[in-house]
């Protein structure tokens, strides 16, 4: 119930700051640090979270003046297409022939290359030496702190903070990173232009793009996918101010968690099968999967060291250790294996995992992966630091049953295959989105 409330106050602050659509505090994200996910945590913990959240908003606000900026890596020859897709690319991503494997729709850019333009953030600092014609890559450029437009912000002071509210929302990183993007993004846009399709998450850059080409032409269709199965909160997702005109969805509980608890009407919905999603016979049993933030190191390890004990006939100390993948470098997710593995040799039997017997994997904290692991028949141990934030519920996703085993680890099993998420085929789905 105390999920519910918050997802509700977040619709509220939402629905109030609706003309600030381009606003770090409006993306309500309840998996990565920031403005928006201080707002949430103040929410759930009350005033405790003060200096928490004034640090996340201190923090991007002095990050905006640093010089943002965007810049293509190649130049289009063609210009006019039907479909804009937009999406992130790394390196290993492109073949050689330059063209360019999208892990999100699982589709390559050659295939329906006369109708579509790839707008893809390139996330690495090496660029591919080849770039098929209907890509177009940008890249971000680390810019030193802007000292002038630092002084002059505060010179303008007294004018400025006769309209707080706006300084709060849009002196911003997340802001100024959504502007710098679509500086590059806004050329593409003509009269042409049927459809703009993304992954969807409810980022800044995300919205802006949205609202600003609805404003250049209402009768373009904004189609957002939902890529990743959602958040235990998902108040990312709320319908507001930027939403797309229509939202791709893969399964009977999204659409019962959209349209009932994050407010999307029912004509917004497309329901397909996961473009995404597609090897049904992935194994993701006998694995221990580590979140991308980490609070503390000891509360995992006593909480691992419980469910050890509690689950003894399944030989966990013999699961592979999954590190995040943002976060192979991280010290403190290399700290954190280190410690499990010392504790896996206090267990150790050397008896193998009996993966026929009960398929198992260990989550911890916050991440949409556990929706994943269930449809691949996998029961879920989750070890969380906070429930309402992290733990998922059958209000908001029925076919999900839960047992609670202890204050901070709980396990889910999957009472319907298929009704959290519908396997695709390559290409195929894809064709279908491109379609809808």
């Amino acid at each position: 119930m105390e999920k519910i409330k918050i997802i509700k106050k977040s619709s509220l602050f939402l629905r109030k700051n609706n003309i600030y659509y381009d606003s770090s505090l409006n993306y309500l994200d309840s998996l990565e640090p920031g403005p928006g996910f201080g707002i949430v945590q103040y929410w759930i913990n009350g005033i405790k979270e003060t200096p928490h959240i004034f640090f996340l908003i201190l923090k991007d606000f002095f990050l905006s003046f640093f010089k943002i900026e965007f810049v293509a890596i190649n130049k289009l020859k063609k210009k006019y297409y039907k479909n804009i897709i937009i999406s992130w690319s790394k390196i290993e991503n492109f073949s050689k022939d330059g063209s360019y494997n999208d892990p999100y729709f699982n589709t390559n850019s050659n295939i329906n290359g006369n109708n579509c333009i790839w707008f893809l953030i390139h996330m690495d600092d090496k660029v591919p030496k080849n770039i098929s014609k209907n890509l177009l890559l940008i890249k971000k450029i680390n810019g030193e702190f802007d000292w002038i437009k630092f002084v002059f912000f505060f010179i303008n002071f007294k004018k400025l903070i006769k309209n707080i509210n706006s300084i709060i929302h849009r002196q911003s990183y997340q802001t100024e990173t959504a502007h710098s993007i679509f500086d590059l993004f806004k050329d593409l846009l003509n009269y042409n232009v049927k459809k703009i399709i993304m992954p969807y998450e409810g980022q800044v850059f995300q919205n802006l793009i949205i609202k600003k080409s609805e404003i250049f032409n209402n009768k373009i269709e904004t189609i957002g996918f939902v890529h990743n199965f959602p958040p235990a909160l998902p108040t990312n997702l709320i319908y507001r101010m930027g939403s797309p005109k229509k939202i791709i969805i893969n399964g009977l509980d999204q659409l019962h968690c959209l349209n009932k608890y994050l407010f999307w009407p029912k004509n917004k919905f497309l329901l397909f099968e996961s473009a995404r999603f597609i090897n049904k016979n992935k194994d993701m049993s006998g694995k221990i999967y580590l979140p991308g933030h980490i609070n503390s190191i000891n509360f995992i390890l006593t909480n691992l060291k419980k469910i050890l004990s509690l689950y003894s006939d399944k030989h966990i100390q013999n699961f592979e250790i999954k590190n995040h993948p943002h976060k192979l470098n991280s010290k403190i997710h290399i700290a954190l294996i280190k410690g499990i593995k010392k504790l896996f040799q206090e267990y150790n039997n050397n008896v193998k995992v009996n993966k026929n017997f009960q398929k198992i994997s260990i989550f911890v904290g916050s991440t949409g992966a556990i929706g994943e692991a269930l449809e691949y028949g996998c029961t879920v141990i989750h070890i969380v630091e906070n429930s309402i934030l992290q733990t998922y519920n059958n209000e908001l996703y029925p076919s999900i049953k839960i047992k609670v085993i202890s204050k901070n680890i709980f396990q889910y099993s999957l009472v319907h295959y298929g009704s959290l998420i519908k396997f695709g085929k390559k290409i195929i789905t894809f064709k279908k989105y491109l379609n809808a």
